[in-house]
């Protein structure tokens, strides 16, 4: 999730976007609470494209790519490792599968055969628009084509998405490490409309909207992370930086509450995306999952 500290390093193009998409946001908002609640839906969910660096693309050439088809949408799932145990990458929003490449190498040198995915519509996936109820579905469709895997190791959205699949999913995991994760799905909205500079009447029939498209079969209150914790009876690592200023540690705090089968470890200036290269969380999210317990 970008925020005002990340906007003010990006590219004049992107800045020029937001700028005129608040400007839009708040013309339409005065004029027809259906045009602005239907425009910020749709931008909601639009995860945005970046670029692989160039160690992602010297990381893809060392595994092997296919193409699974969920639904409508080809996914990407590359496979390092040639390991018995098995484990599944799951990225957060606006990301892709070798965002995850460092808990893929050290996974794959401690016996796993890791499948990192790219969601729909990010990466090298298929399509333009996702939500979470998708993604969700799509984890676990893609496990179940892999037949099964051991662990999950989910960062952000991705997280939070790995609870939902196995919520109303069915995926069946045998450990968790959930990195950066929320404990509230009303809180990502809020957060988007804060950065939108959104009223609350827009972004909250914006919520109505997407409960309404799977027939008010959920509420965004009961997909609560915080929720779907409670009813996961098997190990789960907690990773949170004491700095994230996107998603504040006191998610990670109101997680492991909220299951006794839950610990948590902190990192130290890493923030919400370069936790993903930090050697401690690495190291105890391996040691972890390598426990037989």
């Amino acid at each position: 999730m970008i925020n005002e500290v990340t906007l003010g390093r990006s590219p004049f193009a992107v800045r020029l976007y937001v700028h005129t998409l608040r400007w839009l946001l708040r013309v339409l908002s005065s004029v027809s609470l259906h045009l602005a609640s239907g425009l910020a839906l749709k931008v909601f969910l639009t995860p945005p494209r970046t670029k692989a660096s160039r160690w992602e693309r010297k990381f893809e050439q060392f595994g092997t790519q296919k193409f699974v088809t969920v639904g409508d949408k080809q996914l990407r799932l590359l496979t390092h490792g040639t390991g018995s145990k098995t484990a599944l990458l799951v990225h957060g929003w606006g990301s892709r599968g070798t965002h995850l490449g460092s808990y893929a190498e050290s996974l794959s040198e401690a016996g796993y055969r890791v499948y990192s995915l790219d969601g729909p519509a990010h990466g090298q996936s298929t399509g333009k628009c996702t939500d979470m109820m998708e993604f969700a579905q799509a984890i676990a469709a893609v496990a179940a084509h892999v037949g099964g895997v051991d662990a999950v190791v989910g960062h952000s959205f991705g997280a939070a998405c790995t609870l939902l699949s196995i919520d109303r999913f069915g995926l069946k995991v045998k450990k968790l490490v959930l990195i950066s994760c929320f404990a509230d799905a009303v809180f990502i909205t809020e957060s988007f409309a804060r950065f939108l500079r959104i009223g609350k009447s827009a972004v909250h029939e914006m919520r109505l909207r997407l409960e309404r498209k799977y027939q008010n079969a959920w509420s965004w209150e009961c997909i609560a992370p915080t929720l779907l914790i409670r009813s996961y009876d098997k190990p789960i690592l907690l990773i949170h930086d004491q700095h994230d200023d996107e998603v504040p540690v006191q998610h990670a705090k109101i997680l492991q509450s909220n299951n006794v089968n839950a610990r948590l470890v902190f990192t130290q200036k890493q923030g919400h995306r370069k936790i993903l290269r930090d050697k401690s969380g690495i190291a105890a999210a391996v040691q972890f999952l390598g426990e037989t317990k």
